[in-house]
């Protein structure tokens, strides 16, 4: 069984919703970042947050007034997201902060998998060895999917080589991956071909 030493969380949190040029968005954005980070993490060992330097100062104070700050769940640490608008090169320097084997890549701008989820997500990538990533509709859903993160390392790189930004391109760029088949609380397993084209 997997433990919890052997897995972390990066939670994507550079981007903006709709409302965040205002102060009711900068609260709704960083209210998102705490119920995420609260979900995840009783089920790793450490957390990284990955952000804009102007975001981190209202995300410190957020995650400072919940539970999970004052326990011990979970280690909290940011990483910056050194150039704007390049989730690739912010996800690639997010997973060099840990050195857990397997990481869980969530988003707080927009829908993530439930604890149950991501628990399922981390044991069955741990059975496999390899990147476990939801499909929903036919599309890999990069940002509620667990890495193997070596494999997750390398697959950035090669994204970053070829000037690729968006997030599928470490999904697009990873040597071996599996893919749920129904992102639910009890999700359902489906062996696919290693490589980018199975998700293609």
């Amino acid at each position: 069984m997997i433990g919890r030493e052997d897995c972390a969380a990066v939670v994507v949190a550079s981007g903006r919703t709709h409302r965040s040029a205002s102060a009711d968005g900068d609260a709704t954005d960083a209210a998102r970042l705490r119920h995420v980070v609260e979900r995840v993490a009783p089920l790793v060992g450490e957390v990284v947050v990955c952000c804009r330097r102007d975001q981190r100062t209202r995300y410190a104070r957020a995650l400072e007034a919940s539970d999970v700050w004052a326990s011990a769940d979970a280690t909290v640490r940011f990483a910056r997201e050194r150039t704007p608008g390049d989730l690739m090169a912010g996800l690639a320097g997010a997973l060099h902060e840990t050195d857990a084997p397997y990481v869980a890549v969530l988003s707080a701008g927009g829908r993530s998998p439930g604890r149950h989820a991501v628990a399922s997500l981390f044991a069955s990538a741990r059975e496999a060895g390899e990147s476990t990533v939801p499909v929903m509709k036919g599309r890999p859903l990069p940002l509620s999917a667990v890495y193997h993160r070596e494999d997750a390392l390398r697959a950035c790189g090669a994204a970053i080589a070829e000037s690729v930004s968006h997030a599928n391109g470490v999904v697009e760029h990873l040597d071996g991956v599996q893919h749920a088949t129904e992102p639910a609380d009890e999700p359902t397993w489906s062996r696919a071909a290693s490589g980018s084209a199975a998700t293609r």
